[in-house]
């Protein structure tokens, strides 16, 4: 698991992405980056990939202390199945109101079909 860093970028100025390797070694695996609203993730596999499930963790309580449940969202998930090699999935923007936890931070979980650290990777940018 790990903090994700932010990349900027506009719309007028296209800047190279740098993608991290999701880390499939821990036994949580999970990822999260400080949120402003202006962020996406950018998701993209390595290699062939079936449709894989997360859990966006929704930080929203009603009265108080009834959670709402975690949005799950399958990336990858196409006509085309397995997705092929280099395909990307693209999430956001989160407004904070709804996505940040009590420390700003946007969070979620990896649920299965990732077998290695090379299936897939990850990034964050902020648009200006």
């Amino acid at each position: 698991m790990a903090l994700l860093e932010v990349q900027q970028t506009t719309r007028n100025n296209l800047t190279q992405i740098v993608f991290q390797d999701v880390d499939m070694n821990d036994s949580f695996q999970a990822d999260w980056f400080l949120n402003t609203g202006k962020e996406c993730v950018i998701f993209k596999a390595k290699r062939e990939m079936s449709a894989t499930p997360i859990a966006m963790v929704y930080p929203l309580l009603i009265d108080g202390n009834l959670g709402v449940a975690d949005r799950q969202i399958l990336i990858f998930e196409n006509d085309t199945d397995p997705a092929p090699a280099g395909s990307t999935a693209f999430f956001g923007p989160f407004p904070p109101s709804e996505w940040n936890d009590d420390d700003g931070f946007v969070f979620w979980q990896y649920l299965a079909g990732l077998a290695h650290d090379d299936d897939l990777q990850v990034a964050v940018i902020r648009i200006k």
